[in-house]
């Protein structure tokens, strides 16, 4: 198993919270345990060895997930295997803080 435990205690407690808190399908815990929890293992496994940080970069269309995919994974990185970690969108560089609010209001909470 990829997972001890208790760490695959805390994974699915963040990921179901976060499913809850952004109003995502009941499906995307289940889709993110079958696809992406074994990289957010070996990534945390490497930052712990090399004692470094490690930059990941994931690319996808527009509305593809991106960002949920990368803030899921980062909460799992640091509750499940206490590796600290941030998510970043391009977002984040190039609408301000203000429009990144307006957005989230009109349209999803995650663009705040």
């Amino acid at each position: 198993m990829w997972l001890e435990q208790d760490q695959m205690s805390r994974a699915r407690a963040v990921v179901g919270a976060f499913v809850k808190e952004h109003r995502l399908p009941s499906g995307f815990a289940r889709g993110f345990f079958d696809w992406y929890a074994g990289s957010v293992a070996h990534l945390a496994n490497q930052a712990r060895v090399s004692n470094r940080a490690i930059l990941v970069g994931v690319s996808g269309c527009q509305g593809s997930g991106k960002s949920t995919l990368t803030r899921v994974m980062s909460e799992v990185a640091e509750s499940a295997y206490g590796i600290p970690s941030v998510a970043m969108s391009l977002d984040d560089f190039y609408l301000s803080k203000a429009e990144r609010r307006d957005l989230s209001e009109r349209v999803h909470p995650l663009f705040a």
